[in-house]
C-alpha cells in the first residue's frame, strides 16, 4: 500500500476479528526514526466497499461493531 493509502504507516499484519467472517482489523507501524519514542502502532477497521474492495479510511475511534458499508 502507498504511505498516503495507509496514513504514513508500515503494515504489520492483518488481524481477523474471531467469530466473524469479514472483519479484520489492518494493524502498522508509524515508524519515526528522528524520535523514536514517539514511534507508534495504528489498528483501523478494513472496510468493504459494495464491490468486496477492502478500503481503509482514518478514524479517531471504532470499536469491533463496525457494519460492511
Amino acid at each position: 500500500m502507498d504511505a498516503d493509502k495507509t496514513f504514513g504507516g508500515q503494515s504489520t499484519y492483518i488481524l481477523p476479528i474471531q467469530g466473524t467472517d469479514s472483519l479484520y482489523i489492518f494493524m502498522a507501524d508509524m515508524w519515526r526514526p528522528e524520535s523514536l519514542k514517539d514511534s507508534r502502532y495504528m489498528w483501523l477497521p478494513i472496510q468493504f466497499d459494495e464491490n468486496d474492495i477492502p478500503f481503509i479510511e482514518w478514524k479517531d475511534r471504532w470499536n469491533t461493531e463496525l457494519e460492511r458499508i
